[in-house]
Protein backbone atom coordinates (compact mmCIF):
# COMPACT_ATOMS: atom_id res chain seq x y z
CA UNK A 1 0.00 0.00 0.00
CA UNK A 2 2.90 2.47 0.88
CA UNK A 3 4.53 1.93 -2.76
CA UNK A 4 1.15 3.09 -4.46
CA UNK A 5 0.86 5.71 -2.10
CA UNK A 6 4.31 7.04 -2.97
CA UNK A 7 3.61 6.51 -6.73
CA UNK A 8 0.60 8.83 -6.39
CA UNK A 9 2.69 11.35 -4.67
CA UNK A 10 5.25 11.05 -7.02
CA UNK A 11 2.45 11.37 -10.09
CA UNK A 12 1.22 14.78 -8.36
CA UNK A 13 5.00 16.20 -7.96
CA UNK A 14 5.88 15.20 -11.81
CA UNK A 15 2.17 16.95 -12.67
CA UNK A 16 2.96 20.27 -10.63
CA UNK A 17 6.46 19.82 -12.25
CA UNK A 18 5.28 19.74 -15.88
CA UNK A 19 2.91 22.91 -14.84
CA UNK A 20 6.08 25.37 -14.20
CA UNK A 21 8.10 23.75 -17.38
CA UNK A 22 4.99 24.68 -19.40
CA UNK A 23 5.41 27.86 -18.00
CA UNK A 24 9.13 28.06 -19.07
CA UNK A 25 8.77 26.63 -22.14
CA UNK A 26 5.78 29.27 -23.14
CA UNK A 27 7.07 32.13 -21.46
CA UNK A 28 10.99 31.94 -21.26
CA UNK A 29 12.37 31.99 -17.80
CA UNK A 30 14.47 35.15 -16.73
CA UNK A 31 12.01 37.36 -19.37
CA UNK A 32 10.25 40.10 -17.23
CA UNK A 33 6.87 39.89 -19.47
CA UNK A 34 3.83 42.63 -19.68
CA UNK A 35 3.37 44.09 -16.40
CA UNK A 36 2.17 41.03 -13.75
CA UNK A 37 -1.70 41.77 -12.34
CA UNK A 38 -0.74 41.08 -8.91
CA UNK A 39 1.00 43.96 -6.55
CA UNK A 40 2.61 40.99 -3.93
CA UNK A 41 4.51 39.55 -7.32
CA UNK A 42 7.21 42.47 -7.79
CA UNK A 43 9.47 41.76 -10.98
CA UNK A 44 12.67 40.68 -8.36
CA UNK A 45 10.51 37.37 -7.75
CA UNK A 46 11.75 34.23 -9.01
CA UNK A 47 8.20 32.79 -9.90
CA UNK A 48 6.99 36.47 -11.70
CA UNK A 49 7.15 34.92 -15.11
CA UNK A 50 4.85 31.57 -14.22
CA UNK A 51 2.64 33.76 -12.57
CA UNK A 52 2.60 35.86 -15.59
CA UNK A 53 1.84 32.28 -17.75
CA UNK A 54 -0.88 31.36 -15.59
CA UNK A 55 -2.23 34.59 -15.76
CA UNK A 56 -2.32 34.97 -19.15
CA UNK A 57 -3.56 31.42 -20.06
CA UNK A 58 -6.53 31.63 -17.83
CA UNK A 59 -5.27 29.27 -14.79
CA UNK A 60 -5.50 31.67 -12.66
CA UNK A 61 -7.09 34.93 -10.96
CA UNK A 62 -5.10 35.13 -7.66
CA UNK A 63 -6.65 35.07 -3.92
CA UNK A 64 -8.83 38.30 -4.94
CA UNK A 65 -7.82 42.50 -4.01
CA UNK A 66 -5.13 42.23 -6.51
CA UNK A 67 -3.13 40.03 -4.68
CA UNK A 68 -1.38 36.17 -5.47
CA UNK A 69 -0.50 34.71 -2.08
CA UNK A 70 2.29 33.04 -3.77
CA UNK A 71 3.43 31.75 -0.23
CA UNK A 72 -0.40 30.43 1.02
CA UNK A 73 -0.99 26.28 0.80
CA UNK A 74 -2.57 25.12 -2.08
CA UNK A 75 -5.60 22.24 -1.75
CA UNK A 76 -5.84 19.25 -3.44
CA UNK A 77 -9.44 20.99 -4.87
CA UNK A 78 -7.62 23.96 -5.79
CA UNK A 79 -4.86 21.84 -7.39
CA UNK A 80 -7.58 19.77 -9.72
CA UNK A 81 -8.61 23.08 -11.06
CA UNK A 82 -5.19 24.45 -12.10
CA UNK A 83 -4.63 20.96 -13.95
CA UNK A 84 -7.80 20.49 -15.55
CA UNK A 85 -7.53 24.48 -16.89
CA UNK A 86 -3.62 23.51 -17.66
CA UNK A 87 -5.00 20.26 -19.82
CA UNK A 88 -7.58 22.34 -21.99
CA UNK A 89 -3.98 24.70 -23.26
CA UNK A 90 -3.84 21.46 -25.38
CA UNK A 91 -7.20 21.05 -27.01
CA UNK A 92 -10.32 22.31 -26.25
CA UNK A 93 -13.27 21.26 -23.24
CA UNK A 94 -15.64 18.61 -24.85
CA UNK A 95 -18.36 21.75 -25.60
CA UNK A 96 -16.43 22.96 -28.18
CA UNK A 97 -14.27 21.84 -31.33
CA UNK A 98 -10.50 22.73 -32.78
CA UNK A 99 -10.22 25.46 -35.14
CA UNK A 100 -6.73 26.26 -36.20
CA UNK A 101 -6.18 27.57 -32.76
CA UNK A 102 -9.63 28.23 -31.88
CA UNK A 103 -12.11 26.35 -29.75
CA UNK A 104 -15.32 27.28 -31.06
CA UNK A 105 -18.25 26.47 -29.63
CA UNK A 106 -19.94 23.06 -30.63
CA UNK A 107 -23.47 24.40 -29.96
CA UNK A 108 -25.74 27.75 -29.98
CA UNK A 109 -25.02 29.94 -26.28
CA UNK A 110 -27.85 29.59 -23.60
CA UNK A 111 -26.76 32.80 -21.49
CA UNK A 112 -27.89 32.36 -17.81
CA UNK A 113 -27.56 34.48 -14.99
CA UNK A 114 -26.09 33.66 -11.58
CA UNK A 115 -24.91 34.47 -8.51
CA UNK A 116 -23.21 30.47 -7.92
CA UNK A 117 -19.91 30.58 -7.25
CA UNK A 118 -19.63 26.62 -7.71
CA UNK A 119 -21.66 26.96 -10.63
CA UNK A 120 -20.17 29.73 -12.42
CA UNK A 121 -16.42 27.81 -12.11
CA UNK A 122 -18.05 25.08 -13.71
CA UNK A 123 -19.60 27.48 -16.43
CA UNK A 124 -15.69 28.36 -16.92
CA UNK A 125 -14.36 25.00 -17.00
CA UNK A 126 -16.63 23.61 -19.46
CA UNK A 127 -17.77 20.90 -16.81
CA UNK A 128 -21.46 22.54 -16.40
CA UNK A 129 -24.18 20.50 -17.32
CA UNK A 130 -28.06 21.00 -18.31
CA UNK A 131 -29.45 19.50 -14.73
CA UNK A 132 -26.96 22.24 -12.77
CA UNK A 133 -28.59 25.00 -14.00
CA UNK A 134 -31.48 24.79 -12.24
CA UNK A 135 -33.25 27.58 -9.98
CA UNK A 136 -32.74 29.45 -7.89
CA UNK A 137 -29.09 28.33 -9.13
CA UNK A 138 -29.52 30.19 -12.48
CA UNK A 139 -31.98 31.53 -14.41
CA UNK A 140 -31.62 31.56 -18.55
CA UNK A 141 -31.90 35.08 -20.22
CA UNK A 142 -32.92 35.43 -23.77
CA UNK A 143 -36.01 33.68 -24.05
CA UNK A 144 -38.32 36.82 -24.88
CA UNK A 145 -37.89 40.16 -25.26
CA UNK A 146 -36.74 42.53 -22.22
CA UNK A 147 -35.19 39.53 -20.20
CA UNK A 148 -31.63 40.79 -20.36
CA UNK A 149 -32.75 44.36 -19.04
CA UNK A 150 -34.96 42.85 -16.17
CA UNK A 151 -31.75 41.56 -14.89
CA UNK A 152 -29.87 44.89 -14.72
CA UNK A 153 -27.69 44.00 -18.36
CA UNK A 154 -28.65 46.59 -20.52
CA UNK A 155 -28.39 47.03 -24.34
CA UNK A 156 -25.41 48.95 -24.07
CA UNK A 157 -23.54 45.89 -22.17
CA UNK A 158 -22.79 48.71 -19.62
CA UNK A 159 -25.09 47.52 -16.76
CA UNK A 160 -24.03 45.82 -13.56
CA UNK A 161 -26.17 42.89 -14.05
CA UNK A 162 -24.28 42.51 -17.69
CA UNK A 163 -21.20 41.10 -14.98
CA UNK A 164 -23.59 37.98 -14.06
CA UNK A 165 -24.47 36.52 -17.26
CA UNK A 166 -22.68 33.91 -18.68
CA UNK A 167 -22.51 31.90 -22.45
CA UNK A 168 -23.16 28.08 -21.93
CA UNK A 169 -22.42 25.62 -24.94
CA UNK A 170 -24.95 22.23 -23.85
CA UNK A 171 -26.41 19.90 -26.16
CA UNK A 172 -30.63 20.21 -25.17
CA UNK A 173 -31.45 23.57 -24.61
CA UNK A 174 -33.11 26.19 -27.29
CA UNK A 175 -30.64 28.90 -27.67
CA UNK A 176 -30.61 32.37 -25.97
CA UNK A 177 -31.80 35.33 -28.20
CA UNK A 178 -33.40 38.96 -28.00
CA UNK A 179 -29.27 40.24 -27.29
CA UNK A 180 -27.52 42.95 -28.54
CA UNK A 181 -24.25 41.93 -29.54
CA UNK A 182 -22.84 43.98 -26.46
CA UNK A 183 -24.91 41.67 -23.68
CA UNK A 184 -23.22 38.58 -25.59
CA UNK A 185 -20.12 39.72 -25.76
CA UNK A 186 -20.70 40.00 -21.75
CA UNK A 187 -21.84 36.42 -21.41
CA UNK A 188 -18.86 35.12 -23.31
CA UNK A 189 -16.66 37.08 -21.46
CA UNK A 190 -18.13 36.46 -17.90
CA UNK A 191 -17.57 32.87 -19.34
CA UNK A 192 -13.88 33.59 -19.98
CA UNK A 193 -14.80 33.06 -23.69
CA UNK A 194 -14.77 35.73 -27.02
CA UNK A 195 -16.90 35.95 -29.81
CA UNK A 196 -14.99 33.96 -32.96
CA UNK A 197 -14.08 36.13 -35.86
CA UNK A 198 -15.88 36.03 -39.01
CA UNK A 199 -13.31 33.63 -40.36
CA UNK A 200 -13.17 31.57 -37.28
CA UNK A 201 -16.51 30.77 -37.81
CA UNK A 202 -16.45 30.33 -41.60
CA UNK A 203 -13.91 27.54 -41.16
CA UNK A 204 -15.97 25.65 -38.65
CA UNK A 205 -19.16 26.36 -40.53
CA UNK A 206 -17.82 24.43 -43.88
CA UNK A 207 -19.19 21.49 -44.57
CA UNK A 208 -22.74 21.79 -42.58
CA UNK A 209 -25.44 19.92 -45.01
CA UNK A 210 -27.78 22.48 -45.70
CA UNK A 211 -30.59 20.27 -46.31
CA UNK A 212 -30.54 18.24 -42.49
CA UNK A 213 -30.36 22.04 -40.51
CA UNK A 214 -33.33 23.85 -39.57
CA UNK A 215 -34.07 26.54 -41.75
CA UNK A 216 -37.73 26.29 -42.95
CA UNK A 217 -39.77 25.51 -39.65
CA UNK A 218 -39.91 29.09 -38.27
CA UNK A 219 -39.60 27.40 -35.13
CA UNK A 220 -35.70 27.87 -32.93
CA UNK A 221 -35.01 24.53 -31.94
CA UNK A 222 -33.31 22.91 -29.14
CA UNK A 223 -29.57 22.74 -29.75
CA UNK A 224 -28.00 19.67 -31.52
CA UNK A 225 -31.63 18.13 -32.16
CA UNK A 226 -30.99 18.41 -35.90
CA UNK A 227 -28.64 15.39 -35.55
CA UNK A 228 -27.64 15.86 -39.22
CA UNK A 229 -26.86 19.36 -39.01
CA UNK A 230 -23.06 18.62 -38.16
CA UNK A 231 -19.76 21.04 -39.96
CA UNK A 232 -16.65 19.17 -40.85
CA UNK A 233 -15.53 20.24 -37.72
CA UNK A 234 -17.69 19.04 -35.65
CA UNK A 235 -19.80 22.49 -34.32
CA UNK A 236 -23.90 21.72 -34.52
CA UNK A 237 -26.65 24.28 -35.96
CA UNK A 238 -24.02 26.61 -37.62
CA UNK A 239 -26.21 26.95 -40.74
CA UNK A 240 -30.22 27.68 -40.17
CA UNK A 241 -31.71 28.22 -36.25
CA UNK A 242 -30.46 31.52 -35.67
CA UNK A 243 -28.25 34.12 -37.33
CA UNK A 244 -25.06 34.40 -34.96
CA UNK A 245 -23.33 37.56 -34.00
CA UNK A 246 -19.55 37.06 -34.89
CA UNK A 247 -16.93 39.76 -33.75
CA UNK A 248 -16.15 41.70 -36.85
CA UNK A 249 -17.94 45.06 -37.47
CA UNK A 250 -18.10 46.66 -40.69
CA UNK A 251 -19.57 49.83 -42.60
CA UNK A 252 -23.22 49.11 -42.34
CA UNK A 253 -24.57 47.19 -45.49
CA UNK A 254 -27.62 48.88 -46.73
CA UNK A 255 -28.53 46.30 -49.25
CA UNK A 256 -27.67 42.54 -50.49
CA UNK A 257 -25.35 41.82 -53.27
CA UNK A 258 -24.63 38.21 -54.59
CA UNK A 259 -22.10 35.64 -54.66
CA UNK A 260 -22.45 34.84 -57.96
CA UNK A 261 -22.00 31.32 -58.99
CA UNK A 262 -20.40 30.83 -56.23
CA UNK A 263 -23.01 30.17 -54.15
CA UNK A 264 -26.62 31.02 -53.46
CA UNK A 265 -26.66 31.90 -49.76
CA UNK A 266 -27.02 35.19 -48.91
CA UNK A 267 -24.16 38.36 -49.03
CA UNK A 268 -25.22 40.98 -47.54
CA UNK A 269 -22.39 43.22 -47.59
CA UNK A 270 -23.33 45.56 -50.30
CA UNK A 271 -23.91 49.27 -50.04
CA UNK A 272 -22.41 50.69 -47.03
CA UNK A 273 -23.99 53.24 -45.05
CA UNK A 274 -21.58 56.47 -44.85
CA UNK A 275 -23.49 57.68 -41.33
CA UNK A 276 -24.79 55.94 -38.29
CA UNK A 277 -23.87 53.04 -36.26
CA UNK A 278 -21.66 50.31 -37.51
CA UNK A 279 -22.81 46.96 -39.06
CA UNK A 280 -22.21 43.69 -36.59
CA UNK A 281 -21.32 40.42 -38.83
CA UNK A 282 -23.84 37.77 -38.29
CA UNK A 283 -23.64 34.57 -39.77
CA UNK A 284 -25.17 31.26 -41.28
CA UNK A 285 -28.97 32.22 -41.42
CA UNK A 286 -32.22 31.31 -39.00
CA UNK A 287 -35.07 28.91 -39.22
CA UNK A 288 -37.51 31.28 -41.34
CA UNK A 289 -38.10 30.38 -44.65
CA UNK A 290 -36.90 32.69 -47.33
CA UNK A 291 -36.42 32.90 -51.32
CA UNK A 292 -33.29 32.64 -53.21
CA UNK A 293 -30.63 33.66 -52.88
CA UNK A 294 -31.68 32.31 -49.57
CA UNK A 295 -30.82 33.90 -46.31
CA UNK A 296 -29.35 30.70 -44.46
CA UNK A 297 -26.43 28.82 -45.40
CA UNK A 298 -22.29 28.35 -45.21
CA UNK A 299 -21.79 31.60 -46.37
CA UNK A 300 -24.66 33.50 -45.48
CA UNK A 301 -23.29 36.04 -43.80
CA UNK A 302 -25.00 39.74 -43.32
CA UNK A 303 -23.97 42.99 -42.12
CA UNK A 304 -26.80 45.42 -42.05
CA UNK A 305 -27.46 45.32 -38.59
CA UNK A 306 -26.36 47.35 -35.76
CA UNK A 307 -24.63 46.04 -32.27
CA UNK A 308 -27.28 47.37 -30.66
CA UNK A 309 -30.11 45.07 -32.21
CA UNK A 310 -31.85 42.60 -30.84
CA UNK A 311 -34.17 40.47 -32.64
CA UNK A 312 -35.95 37.18 -32.07
CA UNK A 313 -33.85 35.37 -34.86
CA UNK A 314 -30.06 36.44 -33.68
CA UNK A 315 -28.04 34.17 -31.33
CA UNK A 316 -24.43 33.39 -31.39
CA UNK A 317 -21.73 30.95 -30.37
CA UNK A 318 -18.72 31.80 -28.13
CA UNK A 319 -14.86 30.82 -28.70
CA UNK A 320 -11.75 30.54 -26.67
Amino acid sequence: MWQLAGVRRLSGALLVFGVFMAAVLVSGRGTALASHQFTDVPDSAGYHDFVDFLVDNGLTSGCGAGVYCGGNAVTRGQMAIFLKRLALLGGCAADAVKVGPACVDKYEASVWWTQNAALIQKIRLSTVTAADLTAPAAAQLGTQPGVFEAYGCDATGNGAGCKEVYAVSIPGVVPSRYMTWFQAAAAARNAGKRFPTNAEWQAAALGTPEGSCNTSSGVVAATGTSAGCVSHAGAFDMVGNLWEWVADWVPRSTTSGSWGSFSDDNQGLAGAATDGPPGALMRGGNSFPSPSPTLHGVFAVYGGNSPTVAFAGIGFRAAR
